[in-house]
């Protein structure tokens, strides 16, 4: 009796065991069909992916270098904001043009537009800024480009337009764009004026008295060649012209007339001497007073040729180049 109920009782761990195995093999088998249903059945959540990243605005076309005929106002120098550019209507609307003022080098001497884009109803014109350690001529011209807008605007109102790095600081200078900023694209200057009927007749220069000049040391450099000096009187309209030469009146160029040549640059042509002349060892300052026919910009650097005194001289006139007469 008593091996009877040890083997009994024997029995029943492994009957057990094996109902507990089977028991875990389903609820698997369960779990297993469930986790399938929910991944491919009707009511499945589809897995979520990354966030798409925001495109950019679109661009219009690439800037198109504007005619020379295009930038020979003169009033254009006068819009130029801090940083030399100015931006005005050219198809109102549907286009704008990129004034920048600097080198007649050009290239990466200035500041370079990018393709205008639109930012709700603001144009937005990046620049690729000046490189810094490109060699440029000391010049000063204006240069421009048409930038196609990529969709119209409403030319009626004003319009914002922010100017990106400009100067190489990723700085935004925001501008405002009124009805009225249009680029006539009409030229405005003859290359030949004197053959128009009505042009502008060239001022006769006329002699600073001696005593009113300043000393001959401190107002031309001796060394240069040829040793000459320019200079404001009035702003924009009369120059004052210095030259260093021998005391013998015979002996020193004659100024003949200054005229403007273009946007920021002045032509002054002096009389060249042809006769040989005995001249005084003597070195004297001789001045002149040279109105312009047509007044010019004397906001930015104005860049000035003298011609006739051997050598063309390049010169560069700063607005606050103000000679003060005793």
């Amino acid at each position: 009796m008593v091996a009877h109920s040890r083997f009994a009782t024997s029995r029943r761990p492994v009957a057990t065991g094996r109902r507990m195995l089977v028991a875990a093999a389903l609820v698997g088998a369960a779990a297993l069909l469930a986790g399938c249903a929910t991944a491919g059945g009707p009511g499945a959540t589809p897995p979520t992916s990354a966030p798409s990243q925001p495109s950019a605005p679109p661009a219009g076309s690439d800037p198109v270098p504007l005619d020379e005929s295009q930038l020979q106002d003169a009033g254009l120098l006068d819009g130029l904001g801090a940083q030399g550019i100015d931006v005005r209507w050219l198809q109102p609307g549907a286009s704008i043009a990129v004034l920048v003022g600097g080198s007649g080098s050009g290239g990466d001497c200035i500041p370079q537009p990018h393709a205008a884009r639109l930012e709700g109803d603001a144009i937005v014109v990046r620049f690729d800024a000046p490189a810094p350690d490109v060699a440029c001529t000391m010049d000063f011209r204006l240069h421009g480009w048409e930038l196609a807008l990529p969709a119209s605007l409403d030319a009626a109102e004003p319009v914002s337009v922010q100017l990106v790095d400009a100067a190489g600081d990723d700085e935004t200078t925001e501008v405002e764009l009124g009805p009225d900023r249009l680029l006539s694209t009409d030229p405005t200057a003859d290359p030949q004026p004197s053959l128009v009927p009505g042009a502008p007749v060239d001022a006769a220069p006329a002699p600073i008295p001696a005593h009113r000049l300043p000393d001959v040391s401190s107002a031309v450099d001796a060394t240069q060649d040829p040793p000459v000096a320019v200079h404001w009187l009035e702003p924009g309209t009369t120059l004052a012209v210095l030259l260093a030469g021998s005391g013998t009146e015979a002996c020193v160029p004659q100024p003949i007339a200054a005229r403007s040549t273009g946007p920021g640059t002045i032509e002054i042509a002096f009389e060249r001497l042809d006769e040989p002349v005995d001249c005084s060892a003597d070195l004297a300052l001789h001045g002149w007073r040279l109105p312009l026919a047509e007044a010019v910009s004397a906001t930015l650097d104005v860049q000035v040729t003298i011609t006739g005194l051997g050598d063309d001289a390049e010169l560069v006139l700063a607005p606050t180049d103000v000679l003060e007469l005793d």
